[in-house]
């Protein structure tokens, strides 16, 4: 897995155990997006405009390469995470606690980090 975190310079390389204790953080949700689904994008971009937050003020952005695939990172204060849900609703995405599993073939790939309590899926409704 490779986690690249946004800041004033673009995307950079983070270390997994920064990640980790990041991910520590009780006052924090996070939000798992598959990059290349329809509406990921407009789900974040709506999230920052509905927040009224400017980047790394309030909201945190991280692009994850896992099981060959890029995935957008998203986290919020827990106190609105109600408004992380109805934006997703708006933009027909499924929140779902935890973390799926990619199946490729015979492969399963489980999310390589243990500390999940507080990560959400966003999937795409049927």
């Amino acid at each position: 897995m490779k986690i690249y975190i946004s800041n004033d310079e673009g995307f950079n390389n983070e270390p997994e155990e920064k990640f980790v204790e990041f991910l520590g953080n009780d006052d924090l949700v996070h939000f798992l997006l598959f990059a290349f689904h329809p509406n990921t994008a407009s789900f974040v971009n709506t999230l920052v405009k509905k927040l009224g937050v400017s980047k790394n003020k309030e909201i945190w952005f991280r692009n994850i390469e896992w099981g060959d695939y890029f995935w957008y990172f998203v986290s919020i204060p827990k106190k609105k995470i109600d408004t992380a849900t109805l934006v997703a609703e708006e933009k027909n995405l499924i929140v779902l606690h935890g973390i799926q599993t990619i199946v490729t073939g015979d492969e399963k790939l489980s999310f390589p980090i243990k500390n999940r309590k507080s990560i959400y899926t966003l999937i795409n409704k049927r």
